[in-house]
């Protein structure tokens, strides 16, 4: 159910049944964030670069020496990950689903899996 706001929390949980609470509070975000931002992210993500990619690494707290390589490695996986946030199928699934992919993709790079891994570890211990 949608809301002037957008989706409605306990209709998050339905739509994105089986999964932690976490990860329904990522999946909330991630949507509300792609549904104002969705042409800015379909463009930085066919360049490799740009605001998106900037805040996307981010939010997977790379070094900032290796953002390049990330906004590469989305602008190799264009395809797969703007189907994923085609507007005329975005729910919250399929934004969880687009979180996990590029999550996967981050997890699949050494150089970036490093990254995550140490801020990861940084953030546990604080």
């Amino acid at each position: 159910m949608l809301s002037k706001g957008g989706w409605m929390g306990s209709d998050w949980n339905s739509a994105v049944t089986g999964v932690a609470p976490h990860l329904v509070r990522a999946a909330r975000l991630s949507h509300e964030y792609l549904r104002i931002h969705l042409g800015r992210f379909r463009e930085d993500v066919m360049r490799g670069m740009g605001p998106t990619v900037e805040a996307l690494a981010s939010v997977v707290m790379l070094r900032r020496e290796h953002v390049p390589l990330f906004g590469m490695l989305l602008q190799s996986h264009r395809h797969e990950l703007l189907e994923l946030a085609d507007a005329r199928t975005l729910t919250p699934a399929r934004s969880l689903e687009l979180i996990q992919r590029l999550g996967s993709l981050v997890r699949e790079d050494p150089l970036l899996r490093k990254d995550l891994e140490a801020a990861l570890e940084a953030h546990a211990t604080h």
